[in-house]
């Protein structure tokens, strides 16, 4: 909910974008292997809310992909 409330505002969807580009920065990205499964979802997740913050995914597919990453 929070990353489609931020679409709707102009600065929030730079400043989320930002943070999103920043957060799936592979560099900041830890191998930590009894955590990988998590790290891989979470990483899923800030793509998938990139992608739609850019106009790539419609609103409705958005939730649906993300339901399924829950």
């Amino acid at each position: 909910e929070y990353v489609i409330a931020c679409k709707q505002n102009a600065i929030a969807r730079q400043v989320k974008l930002s943070d999103l580009r920043d957060n799936a920065n592979l560099d900041r990205l830890l191998l930590r292997p009894d955590r990988f499964a998590g790290d891989a979802m979470r990483t899923q997740r800030y793509v998938l809310s990139f992608r739609f913050l850019r106009d790539e995914v419609t609103e409705s597919e958005y939730r649906r992909l993300m339901a399924q990453l829950e």
